[in-house]
């Protein structure tokens, strides 16, 4: 953080409100010396060094119209659908008319995006107000300089003018409206003629991860048979950051650390709140036939997504509720898959499947005292009881959660009944936010999810040292990511966000059988039409729901490329079908 930073957030006037340990009594405190403040943040470059509309090919037209936000978001969505194989004739002097720029013009109506952000405009929205500030205040100074003042020589009726000032220039964005609606997905969907259905969603910290899953939802019911989803954010940006980092410290949520290798620390006993992140991803899902007709090869399986609600609380996150929906959400893929694989098969069985699993964490690194990494992994040990064994929890552990510190929820007898064999399952943990702070509605693990299984290799837990104490009881050390090749088949990605918002994807390797079944069903010569007619009844036996995904890189954004596809057959289905389907994702 430069002193400039520093001085931005002294200047918001903010306080925290806390509680004296002996009175009570609620004490606020102003953010001002500069051992309270932020001290590390990831920040991206000055905009104008990203030269993304050169290298992506925008018009100007289209620029004039794009927040920073919605830049980052069209241009990962670019390269997404660049790394998966699409060829959009962007450059209209290479395309031999203007219809061959963008998607095939068979793909056009079957095509949708999704763009997640969680402060989308703001950027736009803070530079636009400080510019007509600033203009306004030097107005009125300019003003009251021009007044004559008798008690000055010359003044009183001599029509003296002020002293030479130059005049700040400002002019009204006459595109801010354009901004202000979050269009970053219909700029996506015109720039590569997509006229499927097309939507902006924020969820906050989830929003990535949330897209994905209404992106599945969308292809369940026959809407499109790809979407591309994107999302961006700029916390960190020269606008952004004094209202934003102030708010997260007056929250008590935001690290003062001045060292990163401290700071950033998730699982970590020494972590004591969140950095501040920027960036952007774009990822492309696709029905898998689709994509193996026009060549390209799946990579991951999207087993399933769960979304959700605890409508608990603001900022804390609701152990019960998250611990049970994880369960409704596992069960519901064993069903769609006719298999007890996870954790209705026994002890051998998902013992078996622990092996195989990485989990990536949502953590944020807050508060010792609860936070994500409590809450998560209290959910994975109310999973697998048969695997982890029983036992009376500890007593601290109890305290903990009984007291619903920050961020830790309410007691769960239920959860806390499992919690002493977590750390004898064998399940991986991992997660980014270490390396990137936290990009607010940027999911970087969605793609390094993907990529993991992609590549064979996990990065590791960033700044790992000692393991919480207090999920000692719960997991193991061991079984941080340090890192490195695996052999592991699935992942099991969460994400969360402020007002309570939750949301579970499970993704499996693509391998050399599913390859066979996925093109032995395409040289079966079952049409897209009657493809997605499956899609859309929910009854068709061997109903198929395939996916590529694509992640997409851009400056400070997560890079990677991979597919995703889905399975269901009518049995697993019709069990289901007195559900309504949105109670059947989870929503």
């Amino acid at each position: 953080m430069t002193p400039e930073d520093k001085e931005g957030i002294v200047g918001m006037r903010a306080a925290q409100v806390s509680k004296d340990k002996v009175t009570g009594a609620r004490v606020k405190k102003y953010l001002k010396d500069d051992a309270q403040l932020i001290q590390v943040a990831s920040k991206m470059a000055p905009r104008d060094t990203w030269g993304l509309a050169k290298e992506f090919g925008l018009p100007p037209h289209v620029m004039e119209v794009l927040d920073a936000t919605y830049e980052l978001a069209v241009c990962a969505g670019l390269e997404a659908l660049r790394d998966a194989g699409f060829n959009l004739n962007l450059d209209p002097k290479r395309a031999a008319t203007p219809e061959d720029i963008g998607l095939p013009e068979h793909m056009r109506d079957e095509t949708g995006v999704i763009f997640a952000s969680s402060f989308p405009c703001l950027d736009s929205i803070v530079q636009e107000v400080t510019a007509k500030v600033r203009y306004d205040t030097q107005q009125e100074l300019l003003a009251q300089l021009r007044v004559p003042r008798p008690d000055v020589e010359g003044g009183a009726g001599s029509g003296s003018e002020a002293p030479a000032i130059k005049e700040a220039a400002y002019e009204y964005d006459r595109k801010l409206l354009f901004k202000l609606l979050v269009m970053a997905n219909s700029q996506l969907a015109e720039l590569i003629k997509a006229r499927g259905p097309n939507i902006h969603i924020n969820t906050a910290c989830s929003g990535t991860t949330q897209a994905i899953a209404t992106a599945e939802d969308w292809m369940r019911v026959g809407r499109c048979k790809r979407v591309i989803v994107v999302a961006a954010d700029v916390a960190t940006s020269p606008a952004c950051m004094p209202y934003l980092a102030t708010g997260f410290l007056a929250l008590g949520a935001a690290s003062i650390l001045p060292d990163p290798v401290t700071a950033a620390a998730p699982f970590d006993a020494r972590r004591q709140g969140m950095i501040l992140g920027a960036g952007s991803v774009g990822l492309v899902l696709e029905y898998a036939t689709s994509a193996l007709a026009r060549g390209a090869t799946p990579k991951v399986e999207l087993l399933g997504s769960h979304q959700g609600n605890s409508a608990f609380h603001a900022t804390l996150m609701d152990s019960v509720s998250i611990s049970q929906q994880l369960h409704v959400f596992l069960r519901r893929i064993e069903l769609e898959q006719r298999s007890d694989f996870i954790f209705s098969g026994g002890a051998d069985m998902a013992e078996r499947f622990t092996r195989e699993l990485i989990y990536f964490a949502h953590e944020t690194f807050t508060s010792a005292n609860g936070g994500c990494a409590g809450v998560e992994m209290q959910a994975l040990a109310s999973i697998w009881p048969g695997v982890l064994g029983g036992g009376d929890p500890p007593a601290a552990l109890v305290e903990a959660n009984a007291a619903g510190g920050k961020g830790c929820g309410k007691s769960n007898p239920n959860v806390l009944s499992g919690q002493l064999g977590l750390a004898r399952s064998q399940i991986l943990v991992a997660n980014s936010k270490g390396f990137t702070g936290h990009p607010m509605g940027v999911g970087f693990e969605d793609a390094l999810a993907v990529e993991s299984l992609v590549q064979g290799r996990v990065p590791p837990m960033a700044n790992f040292r000692t393991l919480d104490p207090r999920l000692a009881p719960i997991v193991s050390a061991e079984q941080m990511s340090r890192g490195g090749s695996h052999e592991r088949r699935y992942v099991l990605r969460m994400a969360g966000g402020f007002g309570n918002q939750f949301v579970y994807v499970l993704y499996k390797k693509w391998n050399e059988a599913s390859q066979a079944i996925w093109s032995g069903r395409l040289a079966a010569g079952a049409s897209e039409r009657d493809r997605r007619g499956q899609v859309h009844a929910l009854r068709t036996a061997a109903g198929a729901y395939a996916y590529p995904l694509q992640v997409a890189s851009s400056p400070n954004s997560c890079s990677t490329s991979a597919f995703v596809s889905r399975t269901s057959s009518e049995a697993n289905l019709a069990a289901l079908l007195h559900q309504p389907l949105a109670d059947k994702a989870g929503q």
